[in-house]
């Protein structure tokens, strides 16, 4: 009996290494796919962020445009307001304008902190009566308000956060001409 001399087939070890040589492709796969859904969701979130922080702004910007220059106050000698109060005017007569009552524009704290950014709140219009919410998911130390001559800078920081955890935070300014001036 001779050698056995077929050629058809393959041996074991030609099998693993064929194995392990898939095995190895699919991992680098997985894990570029892995990557890129991960840059994905941290894309979503930051868009998600930056239209939250658009629409804040743009409320607070609306809301601010209603005040008279001459009721604006809790400005420092910088002209900068963290707390700014001010009357909203609501219509005018003969003789003057009438206002709404004079508003605290205050950042007031959430219960629980924010995971990795420390305290989170909203924005709030205070009066006497009560209060409005003006923004929500802003940082601590996140809101303030400069008065450069007729004009109000409005600086803010939000943040946004998913139900998976993702977190990531948007900081702008943008200027505020008031339209009742004198």
């Amino acid at each position: 009996m001779g050698a056995r001399t077929s050629t058809r087939g393959f041996t074991f070890i030609e099998l693993v290494v064929v194995i392990f040589l898939m095995s190895a492709i699919w991992l680098a796969a997985l894990t570029v796919f892995e990557s890129s859904d991960s840059m994905v969701q941290d894309a979503r979130v930051r868009l998600r962020a930056e239209a939250q922080h658009r629409r804040d702004l743009q409320a607070l910007t609306n809301y601010l445009r209603e005040a008279d220059i001459s009721t604006l106050a809790g400005f420092d000698l910088d002209g900068i307001a963290v707390e700014p109060s001010i009357a909203r005017v609501t219509g005018a007569d003969l003789w003057d304008r009438t206002y709404g009552p004079t508003e605290t524009l205050r950042w007031v704290a959430y219960e629980q902190a924010v995971d990795g950014l420390g305290n989170g709140g909203e924005i709030q219009a205070v009066t006497a009566g009560g209060s409005e919410v003006l923004c929500d998911r802003v940082l601590q130390n996140g809101f303030n308000i400069e008065q450069q001559g007729r004009n109000l800078v409005l600086n803010l920081t939000t943040y946004y956060r998913t139900d998976r955890g993702r977190v990531t935070t948007v900081t702008g300014s943008t200027v505020v001409a008031l339209r009742n001036v004198e």
